[in-house]
């Protein structure tokens, strides 16, 4: 299909970023989302009704603290943060060729 080395190359690094951006983008909001569901069911247990509302007006707020008084907003912050280091990071390791590893 494609017979020029390079660009399978330039592609497949290509292909690695997007699904790195993608996937760091959502990984804070599912880690919150999954945080915030079980304080929500936390919340329905009689015996922790108070422990659960409290855990989730706390992760609200600190979401809050990162959108400037939004918590949407702090995630979203929080996954553009994440997928920028991400996708730094995804680009030092792809750029480093196993002959530059072998010299060190």
């Amino acid at each position: 299909m494609l017979s020029n080395p390079s660009l399978t190359t330039h592609l497949s690094r290509l292909r690695s970023l997007c699904l790195t951006t993608v996937f760091s983008f959502l990984l804070p909001g599912l880690v919150f989302a999954a945080g915030a569901l079980a304080l929500l069911v936390m919340s329905y247990i009689p015996l922790c009704t108070q422990l659960g509302h409290a855990g989730l007006r706390l992760l609200l707020e600190f979401l809050a603290i990162f959108g400037t008084g939004h918590p949407l907003q702090g995630l979203l912050w929080l996954g553009f943060s994440f997928s920028f280091v991400a996708v730094l990071f995804d680009m030092f390791a792809s750029f480093h060729t196993p002959q530059e590893q072998h010299e060190r």
